[in-house]
C-alpha cells in the first residue's frame, strides 16, 4: 500500500496534510518531501490528518517529529487530528503523545492554534 498526500491551506500559513495510507520507511520519504515544500512557504501551523492511515512506523514517527520540532524553533505549532486507535495506540507506545497536539476536529486545532499564536494560550514545553 502506499501514501497518497493532500496538502491544504485553510487560510494563509495554516495547513493542513491529509495521511491515507502507509507511512513507512518506503513512504516516509515522500512525507519529508511535502514538509519541506510546506516549509518553504514559511508555515505557522502544521495538522497532520490521520482518518485514512492504515500504518505508521518509526520513519513516519521520524518525519512527523521532525516537522514538529522544525516548527516549534520558528514559533510555530503542531498537531495531529482525526488519530484512528491503531495509530494512537502506537503514538502512545513511542511516548510522543505528550508532545504532539492532538485533536479531534479541525475547529479544537484551529481554535488551540489561534490561541497560543496569539499569546492567550501558552506553548507546550
Amino acid at each position: 500500500m502506499s501514501l497518497k498526500l493532500k496538502s491544504t491551506e485553510g487560510r494563509p500559513g495554516y495547513f493542513v496534510l491529509a495521511l491515507d495510507g502507509r507511512l513507512d520507511s518506503i513512504t516516509a520519504p515522500q512525507l519529508e518531501q511535502m514538509l519541506q515544500y510546506l516549509f518553504a512557504a514559511s508555515p505557522r501551523s502544521i495538522t497532520f490528518e490521520m482518518t485514512n492511515l492504515a500504518y505508521i512506523s518509526s520513519a513516519g514517527l521520524r518525519a512527523i517529529l521532525g516537522a514538529y520540532k522544525k516548527l516549534k524553533a520558528t514559533g510555530g505549532v503542531c498537531g495531529v487530528l482525526h488519530v484512528p486507535p491503531p495509530i494512537r495506540k502506537i503514538l502512545d507506545i513511542a511516548a510522543i503523545s505528550p508532545s504532539l497536539n492532538i485533536f479531534a476536529s479541525e475547529a479544537e486545532a484551529d481554535a488551540y492554534f489561534d490561541g497560543v499564536q496569539s499569546g492567550r494560550i501558552g506553548k507546550k514545553p
